[in-house]
């Protein structure tokens, strides 16, 4: 009813946000009638994948996902949660259809560069975050994604070597709300050479 309508405005509300505890709050209120409805699949994704259960939202988008023609925004979003419950190669195949939909979809580039980071495909992986950077000027993208660009970015600098820039974009980055939590690791490693206090407090962090 509208009840659950107000709800599930306030959970997308809340988990755009990255808050956790109120997320939990607000899904805890749904009723399991409206939690498996059809529509309600991508947001009960994010809502599993912000809890840490990407097997949850795995299972959660797998049929809206696959059908076809298929949208570029549920596929990369399926994606993403295969490539964080370690499905890897599935994932890249995913992340592949989605940008064959729209060849500039952010978060399906950004997920695809991650996926050819971790190939130490580090040429490959920036061309991608070069084509996903565009569609952050004027459109409403969240921070939190935006992020996680660039802690992506960093991640190939600090694989190359280019310790110094690194640490310039993630010092910057990290002041978004919602920035991947990893960026505090990179960010030490970074500073590690100098061995200074402020790599030694990134670590921390990041713990």
């Amino acid at each position: 009813g509208d009840s659950e309508a107000r709800i599930l405005r306030a959970l997308r509300a809340q988990l755009g946000l990255e808050q956790l505890e109120a997320s939990e709050a607000l899904w805890a209120r749904l009723s399991e009638e409206a939690r498996q409805r059809p529509d309600v699949q991508p947001l009960a994704a994010q809502y599993y994948m912000t809890r840490g259960e990407p097997g949850d939202a795995v299972r959660a988008l797998a049929d809206l996902a696959l059908a076809e023609p298929g949208d570029p925004t549920l596929i990369a979003l399926y994606a993403n949660a295969l490539y964080e419950a370690g499905q890897t190669l599935v994932a890249s195949a995913q992340f592949e259809r989605a940008i064959a939909l729209d060849e500039s979809h952010p978060e399906a580039l950004i997920g695809f560069a991650q996926v050819l980071l971790r190939a130490r495909k580090y040429r490959e992986a920036r061309i991608n975050l070069d084509r996903a950077a565009p569609r952050f000027r004027g459109r409403v993208r969240p921070p939190a994604t935006l992020a996680r660009l660039r802690v992506t970015r960093a991640r190939i600098m600090v694989e190359e070597r280019e310790l110094a820039q690194a640490a310039v974009l993630l010092r910057r980055t990290l002041e978004i709300e919602g920035a991947p939590s990893e960026g505090w690791f990179y960010l030490g490693e970074a500073l590690a050479r100098s061995n200074s206090p402020e790599s030694r407090a990134a670590y921390e962090r990041y713990l």
